[in-house]
């Protein structure tokens, strides 16, 4: 008995040895550890079990003041506490720290790695990735667990914008295909409705005059086939022009601008004024088009949701730009919500708009308030031709 009493002592006595042993080479490294942690702009953390109770984990913990800092707290302005830190963070993200440090505790985890939210000293949030692991000895039993904390607010933000980037395109895309998807509906019905019938009067009026032979009466069939086909002619330059109008490439941007204020104010009666300053030569044909849609996504918003009687359009340079302003007296509305709506793809004018302008390096800035009016105003950087 006393034989096996002396070999327990023994083992215990080479056991705390190598315990100790442990831990002055782990504290030796600490100085080490921790300048290579600071070089990578991470906060170093760890914690030693208790070897009598190695199935608890203890609140008391090493935090370093890089650490400290990521919440905005000095060294010695927070405690070295778990408790402490776990009450910062966000308590649906704590449920997952819990769960990781748990499992790697069991020996379910290879490692503890977490991606949570915390509250800065400020009352913001900061996002914090952090990696650990436990240091065992020979039989299993926990010695030190360490690891090490970044900041990654930046890089979450920037996902979340991209985020947001992506939700935009997807809803942009979208209603591109919509509007592509309605302009196919019209050209078929404007073809099929109104050119369709068109040639087909004529073609009738046509085969009718084989059997005239009253030249009086031949003359009027053929004066009304056509009086058909330049209907005819006119509905086809019609759509041709709002698909894109020729002038701008012979004329450029003011006289293709005028053109279509002067075609707009006749057919809806409003009072439509054109201001041009210092715009005396022509740019580069990309960015004449760009301008013109923009100045014509402005007006057909304007009279399809706005309902003005007086809009007022003005194309001026202005150094390195060409600035449009378009202002109406209409009923105006609510631009923050109108962008949000627009986002969820359920208005393209605002969006058409806004992406336009970005695609050739400018800048759109729209402010409105209700029953009193809008104004819409894009900045294009010049490319002189």
């Amino acid at each position: 008995m006393q034989g096996e009493i002396k070999r327990a002592i023994t083992e215990l006595e080479r056991l705390t040895d190598e315990y100790k042993r442990v831990i002055a080479s782990l504290n030796e490294s600490e100085e080490t550890l921790e300048l290579a942690i600071s070089g990578s702009n991470g906060g170093l953390w760890y914690l030693f079990f208790d070897p009598e109770h190695p199935d608890i984990i203890p609140d008391e913990i090493y935090i370093s003041p890089v650490l400290k800092g990521f919440i905005g707290y000095g060294d010695h302005e927070f405690p070295n506490s778990i408790k402490a830190w776990k009450e910062r963070i966000v308590p649906e993200d704590l449920i997952l720290v819990d769960k990781s440090a748990r499992e790697h505790f069991e020996g379910k985890r290879d490692i503890h790695r977490v991606e949570y939210r915390i509250y800065h000293r400020d009352g913001s949030i900061r996002w914090i990735h952090s990696r650990g692991k436990i240091l065992r000895d020979d039989t299993g039993r926990p010695i030190k667990w360490a690891g090490i904390d970044w900041d990654i607010t930046n890089r979450k933000q920037i996902e979340n914008e991209l985020m947001v980037m992506k939700d935009e395109v997807k809803s942009l895309s979208k209603s591109l295909l919509n509007k592509l998807e309605a302009e196919r509906r019209y050209i078929a019905r404007e073809l099929h409705d109104e050119i369709g019938q068109a040639l087909t009067a004529v073609k009738i009026n046509l085969q009718s005059l084989q059997r005239i032979t009253d030249t009086g009466q031949f003359t009027k069939r053929l004066m009304e086939a056509i009086a058909t086909l330049d209907r005819a002619l006119n509905q086809v330059r019609n759509m041709s022009l709002n698909l894109r109008p020729s002038l701008i490439d012979d004329l450029g941007l003011v006289p293709t601008v005028r053109w279509y204020l002067d075609r707009i104010s006749t057919a809806t009666g409003i009072d439509i004024g054109l201001s041009v300053v210092n715009m005396d030569s022509r740019f580069e044909r990309e960015l004449e088009i760009a301008c013109f849609r923009v100045i014509q996504e402005a007006i057909n918003n304007a009279i399809r949701h706005a309902n003005p009687y007086r809009m007022e359009v003005t194309l001026q340079r202005e150094g390195d730009n060409i600035s449009i302003s378009v202002s109406d007296n209409g009923s105006g509305f609510d631009v923050e919500n109108a962008m949000a709506e627009a986002k969820r793809g359920k208005s393209f004018g605002i969006i058409a708009m806004k992406e336009r302008v970005e695609l050739s390096g400018g800048k759109l800035e729209i402010s409105s308030e209700t029953n009193k009016g809008t104004h819409i105003k894009a900045l294009f950087p010049v490319k002189r031709v």
